[in-house]
């Protein structure tokens, strides 16, 4: 039986899916882009407006041999301002799925208490 024309295989789907989403993804970016300049010919020459974008990243392999302390720290120093934790890796962090309600809180209280802002949990389950 031939495929009619009709019919979209797997792979067209992902791709034109895939395109979807990058462009649905730039979209805020150029509309940002394109406030920033109609507020930048507003203000007087020589005056600066900084963009409202935050850098953070996952402990997948960057600062996966830190502890909270010293994530927090280099955070800091690299001015990354949201980290989403790994699980189920025993990273150097020690955030696991297995911590107890007190242990969890003292995580979130260190976070609260510095510039950082925990992002979330990540973890490694596959979902089939």
């Amino acid at each position: 039986m031939t495929p009619s024309s009709k019919t979209t295989s797997r792979r067209d789907f992902l791709v034109a899916g895939l395109g979807a989403a990058v462009g649905a993804c730039a979209l805020p970016a150029m509309g940002t882009r394109a406030a920033l300049a109609a507020e930048s010919a507003s203000k007087p020459a020589g005056s600066a407006v900084k963009p409202n974008l935050r850098f953070g990243f996952t402990t997948f392999m960057w600062g996966s041999d830190l502890d909270i302390p010293a994530l927090i720290e280099t955070c800091g120093k690299t001015k990354a301002r949201g980290v989403e934790l790994r699980t189920q890796m025993k990273y150097a962090h020690g955030v696991e799925l297995t911590l107890s309600a007190q242990e969890r809180s003292d995580v979130k209280k260190r976070f609260a208490d510095s510039p950082v802002t925990l992002v979330g949990i990540a973890c490694s389950e596959q979902l089939d």
